[in-house]
């Protein structure tokens, strides 16, 4: 359930749950969005029918909420759960906006590492720091964590996309600056496309932050740097 006030003494330009007709009042109420999967959503409309306070119904029965043992097996309990998530932050955003009585506050669907990948694509990934930053600025809590920039990249390497690796993991070092893999990873990245001297930078960089990293001193030394 969301729950919004409107001090406002005019409810004006906003509709009713169930009638879809206009809503008018001379005090303040709070706004509720009320959401509900099979009997709960209809039990939702009855509610709305009798409670004024509640302005948006939202119907869950679309989504995926649970595997059984032999459905969907395409998909794997992970992404089924993600999906789910992504879900969830989908209702509350709207029902936020809506709730607001202002959508121009929604900004479209949360973002997500796949729209991250798609809109990078568009540019072949050379702007993705570019375009992730916007991302953020449209939601503030999107992040990608850093082992899953790694798998992204070197998921990228085995597709045989080198730069776009490189643009990943190098994003992975401008969100994790701190990290000894993350300037390993790009290392490699750079070293599978011969660039010594990118490669020989990265592994002395993630040396100094893991002084154990005993891949950063083998490269090293099979490059024939100094460690």
């Amino acid at each position: 359930m969301v729950q919004q006030y409107d001090y406002a003494r005019s409810f004006q330009g906003r509709y009713d749950a169930v009638t879809g007709q206009p809503a008018s009042g001379e005090r303040a109420r709070p706004m509720l969005a009320v959401a509900g999967y099979s009997w709960g959503g209809i039990s939702n409309v009855f509610a709305a029918a009798r409670d004024s306070r509640i302005s948006a119904l939202i119907n869950l029965d679309g989504s995926v909420r649970f595997l059984p043992a032999k459905r969907f097996t395409e998909y794997s309990r992970a992404e089924v759960s993600q999906s789910h998530s992504w879900m969830a932050r989908y209702a509350l955003q709207f029902a936020d906006a809506y709730l607001k009585g202002d959508a121009r506050t929604s900004t479209g669907p949360a973002p997500t590492q796949e729209m991250l990948a798609a809109e990078a694509a568009k540019s072949g990934f050379g702007q993705l720091q570019q375009v992730y930053e916007g991302m953020r600025k449209r939601d503030a809590k999107f992040e990608i964590e850093e082992s899953s920039l790694n798998e992204w990249g070197y998921a990228l390497l085995r597709r045989k996309e080198p730069q776009a690796a490189i643009a990943v993991l190098k994003l992975a070092t401008v969100l994790h600056p701190d990290s000894g893999n993350a300037y390993d990873s790009l290392a490699e990245a750079y070293e599978s496309i011969q660039d010594k001297a990118q490669a020989i930078s990265n592994y002395q960089r993630a040396l100094q932050l893991d002084p154990k990293n005993d891949n950063a001193v083998l490269h090293l030394k099979e490059l024939g740097a100094p460690q």
